[in-house]
Order: structure tokens, then C-alpha cells, then sequence
């Protein structure tokens, strides 16, 4: 086997944030590899992703799955998986209907 080029990344979190990005990347059958990625892609970008659902919610409460996805630029499919995650962690908690209710996060 080569030795193969690496680098290390810390990316700081808030406090607030908690495990929930531990709990996401890592939770049995959760995360499904696509064709062209690979699973550690895959376990690399959900933390990211999480953090950066959880600004746009802080930033608008009211902002839909696509808008999110959008500004994030992931699938709309993407986000909804990443926040049913959240949801099932604790993180944040959909109050009132789709249309017409807002986020609000939890933890």
C-alpha cells in the first residue's frame, strides 16, 4: 500500500452543538454513500451540514428545506435527511404546520 497524502482539519463548533454531530455522522444506517461519493465523504460533509442547517434556522426560523438547500447548495433530499437527523437528536423541533410554522432549535 502507497503512502498516500493526508491532512488533518479541526473545525470548531459551538458549545451548544453539543455531540449532535457525532451522533449524525456516526448513527446506525443513517447515512447512505452515493455512487460517486464514498462513505467518509459522506461522514465529512454531515457534520458540516448539520452546522450550517442549524445557522440558517438561527438566521430565519420560517425558511423551508428548499431554501436551505439552496443557500447551502445541497440537495433539497440532503437537507431533509440531515434534519430528520436533528430532529431525531433533539436539535431542533418543527413547530406548527409546513406551511406556516417555523423551526426552533432545541439544544
Amino acid at each position: 500500500m502507497k503512502n498516500e497524502p493526508f491532512f488533518r482539519i479541526t473545525i470548531p463548533c459551538h458549545e451548544a452543538a453539543g455531540n449532535i454531530i457525532a451522533d449524525i455522522a456516526h448513527k446506525d444506517g443513517s447515512l447512505k454513500v452515493s455512487k460517486r461519493g464514498s462513505l467518509k465523504t459522506a461522514l465529512q460533509s454531515a457534520p458540516e451540514t448539520a452546522l450550517q442547517i442549524i445557522k440558517e434556522i438561527r438566521n430565519n426560523p420560517n425558511i423551508t428545506l428548499s431554501e436551505i438547500a439552496e443557500k447551502i447548495g445541497v440537495s433539497r433530499r440532503w437537507i431533509a435527511t440531515n434534519i430528520k437527523h436533528l430532529q431525531d437528536t433533539g436539535v431542533v423541533k418543527r413547530i406548527g404546520p409546513n406551511k406556516g410554522g417555523h423551526w426552533e432549535i432545541i439544544a
